[in-house]
């Protein structure tokens, strides 16, 4: 593959390392985080807010991006983008012409929101894009 958008969600770097093996070389890992406002957050606070947010987040992608140590035949890009995750990141690979969005497994099946649908689960209901989801551990 030539191009993968992967989320970043936290410290789990697992899908973005194994993305990393499915590059062919010359291919371009796209980590991306998602701004996402605080439903609580006044609207007057918003700009100011996602502004600082934004500058930590972007700061928080260089240093995974960083973590990965990629070959160097892998480029490594980090975007941060804006709003649900699952139509952000949608944009994200339309953006940059991604070949799929890589994302941790494990989110298809939280047990703190067993009722509320993942961001995995929202993308595969769009259809418009190919999602790779990746087991948080390798296989034994």
């Amino acid at each position: 593959m030539k191009s993968l958008v992967v989320l970043i969600d936290g410290e789990n770097l697992e899908p973005a390392r194994r993305a990393v093996r499915w590059l062919e070389p010359g291919g371009t890992l796209h980590l991306v985080g998602v701004l996402k406002r605080p439903a609580n957050l006044p609207d007057s606070l918003w700009p100011q807010s996602s502004a600082l947010l934004a500058t930590e987040l972007a700061h928080s992608l260089e240093q995974a991006l960083a973590a990965l140590d990629l070959p160097a035949e892998i480029h490594g890009q980090t975007h941060v983008a804006e709003g649900e995750t699952a139509a952000a990141l949608s944009r994200m690979a339309a953006q940059v012409q991604a070949e799929a969005v890589v994302m941790d497994g494990e989110s298809m099946n939280s047990w703190r929101r067993p009722f509320a649908p993942s961001a995995a689960q929202e993308l595969l209901k769009r259809g418009q894009d190919t999602v790779i989801l990746t087991p948080r551990r390798e296989p034994r």
